[in-house]
């Protein structure tokens, strides 16, 4: 089974909300979860929208993403750069683990807008479709993440 992986936004807009483009978020089926590649791209995706979500640097958002993971600095950089050739089962799970929350925060972020949009402008306005879109995409993604793909050798177990 194949894992999302995270994706740059095509634009350099901020996410404070996910845009209605559903190609920005998500999800690379052809990268294996348990790869160190996929866990990188994850890692430094997540990175990045905490940096977005907190206003804090690079830097800054890396400690904080690390220490949510209950790791060093060093060791999270070193999975982003991919510097390791293996992930240990423990941190590969909590990587996923903080995707998952942060795609459950767009979630939310992409219905409040979906709310605010049908207060303000009714089911007619053709931003609402793309608001499903994105939503559909994001529920996809987690989908995706919860089904890890356990053939892969380079996570220790």
């Amino acid at each position: 089974m194949f894992a999302a992986v995270l994706l740059k936004p095509n634009s350099a807009e901020s996410l404070s909300m996910v845009r209605p483009n559903t190609d920005q978020n998500l999800i690379s089926p052809e990268i294996p979860m348990n790869s160190v590649a996929a866990l990188s791209a994850i890692s430094k995706r997540v990175v990045e929208r905490e940096q977005l979500h907190s206003g804090a640097n690079f830097d800054d958002a890396l400690k904080s993403v690390a220490g949510r993971l209950r790791t060093g600095v060093g060791t999270f950089s070193n999975v982003i750069k991919r510097r390791v050739k293996t992930v240990s089962f423990e941190l590969r799970d909590r990587i996923v683990a903080e995707a998952l929350h942060t795609l459950q925060r767009d979630e939310k972020r992409i219905e409040h807008e979906r709310q605010m949009v049908l207060q303000a402008r009714g089911p007619d306005c053709g931003d609402l479709g793309r608001l499903e879109g994105a939503l559909t995409t994001v529920r996809e993604a987690m989908t995706s993440l919860r089904t890890p793909d356990d053939q892969s050798p380079t996570a220790n177990r």
